[in-house]
């Protein structure tokens, strides 16, 4: 770990302590186990913060913004870096769309904008299915189409455990958007549980469904 990925980790732990601290008592930690990490996942979706442990945090995607504060008297305060977070656009109510051949394996591409994280920052898309939950599968390298101070991708994964068998099948899948901090030295292409992935975060999603396009 450089001294730049650990400035990161401490800086992103704090905020999430912050965080951790106004949505209410209680532990945030989690152990490694998948019913632990559902609870997370399902802790980060219901109290729209982060939850550490295991070395990953698990945050919520489209988090809502917090209300502005009343500015005070005086002189305008500096700007504040902007806090973490990842935007997907992903709707519970609106299937996913997904490109697949009838009785094969589905591909779907998600869209996500991340904001507060350094330039050397990487990103992976992971998805799985759920109903019953099945592993996690990995995507590669996200396409970029912003720009430096305004990032956005288009990140890919395929639900190889999933066969779309047909027009009106809807598959129920979790979809989350991995951070490295800086840029690992490979990924895996499927895991159990995603602080298998070696991300320093994962913005999760509520349940979507996918439907063939």
């Amino acid at each position: 770990m450089t001294w730049r990925h650990a400035l990161w980790v401490a800086l992103f732990g704090l905020a999430g302590l912050v965080a951790a601290c106004a949505g209410g008592s209680g532990s945030s930690g989690f152990d490694v186990s998948p019913s632990a990490e559902d609870g997370a996942i399902a802790a980060a979706l219901a109290e729209q913060r982060c939850v550490q442990g295991s070395g990953l945090s698990i945050c919520p995607a489209d988090a809502a913004a917090p209300a502005a504060a009343t500015p005070p008297a005086g002189p305008p305060p500096s700007p504040s870096p902007a806090a973490p977070r990842v935007d997907t656009g992903l709707r519970s109510d609106a299937p996913l769309a997904c490109v697949a051949m009838p009785g094969g394996p589905c591909t779907l591409s998600v869209p996500f904008a991340p904001e507060g994280f350094p330039a050397t920052a990487t990103y992976r898309v992971a998805v799985r299915p759920l109903e019953p939950n099945g592993r996690w599968a990995i995507g590669g390298a996200p396409v970029s189409h912003g720009m430096p101070g305004s990032p956005n991708f288009d990140g890919a994964a395929g639900l190889d455990a999933v066969a779309v068998e047909g027009p009106e099948q809807r598959v129920p899948v979790r979809v989350a958007v991995l951070v490295y901090l800086e840029p690992p030295a490979s990924a895996p292409a499927q895991v159990e549980h995603l602080a298998d992935s070696g991300a320093d975060y994962a913005f999760v999603t509520p349940r979507v469904e996918v439907a063939p396009q």
